[in-house]
């Protein structure tokens, strides 16, 4: 048989509101039915104000899921474009780090070409999932 923590907790907070009730000598005497009635109104109150936190609780531990699961989804984004980009022969040899912050993809570093530059931008939004692209790439000049 499965006990409902709030219903055990109901029926002590109950059994303790009844007792107090029945130590409390400054109004006129109740009847056990008036006794019993009040315990349950309080017990009831503490049980709605236990509900509320419970909720609160609950709900800020989706939040932090919520959370998690974005920065697991960046970081997955971050690998994919980053093997994209080590996989293109005009990207691999510059210097480009990747950075994902809710699906934004940030490129930095530098690239050897415009052309190499906007080819890394390109993969970066064939990647499933890249919102937007922020480059931020430098082309290196080349001395002459």
């Amino acid at each position: 048989m499965y006990i409902c923590k709030s219903h055990v907790l109901a029926a002590v907070l109950c059994t303790s509101a009844a007792l107090l009730v029945g130590c409390n000598q400054s109004e006129a005497p109740k009847s056990a039915g008036q006794q019993v009635d009040s315990a349950m109104d309080a017990g009831k109150k503490e049980v709605d104000k236990m509900e509320r936190r419970l909720d609160k609780a609950g709900d800020a531990i989706e939040q932090k899921a919520a959370a998690a699961g974005q920065a697991l989804d960046d970081t997955a984004l971050t690998a994919r474009v980053k093997a994209k980009i080590l996989a293109a022969d005009d990207l691999k040899t510059n210097d480009i780090a990747v950075e994902t912050k809710n699906g934004v993809v940030t490129l930095t570093g530098t690239a050897a070409t415009h052309a190499a530059r906007d080819h890394a931008t390109n993969l970066a939004m064939l990647v499933d999932g890249v919102v937007k692209v922020d480059n931020k790439l430098v082309v290196m000049q080349k001395s002459s």
